[in-house]
This record gives structure tokens, sequence and C-alpha cells, in this order.
């Protein structure tokens, strides 16, 4: 991903190998976010690296903590 830095520490949104350019020529701030996410996610450097790698998420509203008033069975016949 390095070679998508710019000189001023910022990312560029994207790059097109075949024509070797920068497309769009654009530095937002979600790519410069999804760097640092992955960035923590290979690293395990924090707390909420593991969320892309599906280690602690919860399997179930409960766990969540959530107080919806409905069942799990009424999720599950809703499809969430």
């Amino acid at each position: 991903m390095q070679h998508l830095r710019a000189d001023d520490g910022g990312y560029w949104t994207g790059y097109v190998y075949p024509d070797d350019a920068l497309w769009p020529e654009e530095q937002t701030t979600y790519t410069s976010a999804a760097v640092l996410l992955a960035v923590d996610a290979l690293s395990d450097t924090t707390p909420g690296s593991d969320i892309f790698r599906d280690g602690t998420l919860p399997t179930s509203f409960a766990e969540l903590g959530l107080e919806c008033g409905c069942s799990d069975s009424a999720l599950s016949r809703a499809g969430r």
C-alpha cells in the first residue's frame, strides 16, 4: 500500500495498474481510515483489530445485551 501514499502522508484512493495512473486523483479520509483498519487487523494492535477476522463477534442479540423485546425465534423468522 505504500506505493499509494502521497508525499503529504495521505493515501490515494485508487490506482490503475495497466495505465500506471492514479485514479481517481483524490485522497479521501475513508481511504486513510481503511488503511488504518487494515494495519490494525493485520498487526493485532488494538482490541478492535479482530472485528474483520470474526474471532470475537457475538453470535446472537443476547450476547450483545440488546433489549429489543423480541425473542430469538422471532428474529430467526424475520431473517435476522
